[in-house]
């Protein structure tokens, strides 16, 4: 009994000690909605320098669409930098990101010829098997024995996850932007 009383009482100190606070929890729907508006207008302020320095419509539209994922991902971080928040927060912009390579992705084999679309298929699903093998490697080495623990090495895995997708994305964005201008 001794021993379940100690368990209990270890496991509640160490929930007091490591519990994130209230501010964890994802933010208010108002802070949400002003870090929105805001970016909206910064993202209005970067359109038009785009347009100032005679960028085309595709990579204006691309520019403009990623500097809002990174924008809003920038202030909800400021808004709460906890490790939760942090981690839901880059979730979010790889969500993001990730619908916007599917975006190019279709919009680039709309543009191939049938024979040249299987090649696309292939690069994306070696591509899809890099991405998992490469984010369980991240995840092996952020183990404790190899990079020294805590809670920082999710945000850690979480940040080389997102690198991955923004690479691929501007990868399939520079095929379909050569092969539009071309086509």
């Amino acid at each position: 009994m001794k021993n379940v009383i100690a368990v209990v009482f270890a496991t509640f100190c160490a929930n007091c000690l490591f519990a994130q606070s209230k501010r964890a929890e994802m933010l208010d729907t108002s802070i949400l909605d002003k870090i929105n508006r805001q970016v909206a207008i910064e993202a209005l302020q970067f359109k038009k320098q785009l347009i100032n320095n005679k960028t085309d419509q595709e990579r204006i539209v691309f520019c403009v669409d990623t500097f809002v994922i990174r924008h809003i991902e920038a202030e909800r971080i400021k808004a709460n930098n906890t490790t939760l928040s942090i981690n839901k927060t880059v979730i979010g912009a790889i969500n993001a990101y990730d619908a916007l390579l599917q975006d190019y992705y279709n919009k680039l084999g709309s543009l191939l010829l049938t024979i040249d679309k299987a090649d696309l298929l292939t690069s994306n699903n070696a591509w899809i098997n890099y991405q998992k093998t490469e984010i369980k490697l991240i995840g092996d080495l952020s183990k404790d024995k190899y990079s020294g623990g805590g809670t920082i090495q999710t945000n850690i895995e979480a940040e080389l996850d997102e690198k991955i997708v923004m690479e691929r994305l501007d990868r399939i964005f520079n095929y379909y932007d050569t092969v539009f201008k071309n086509h």
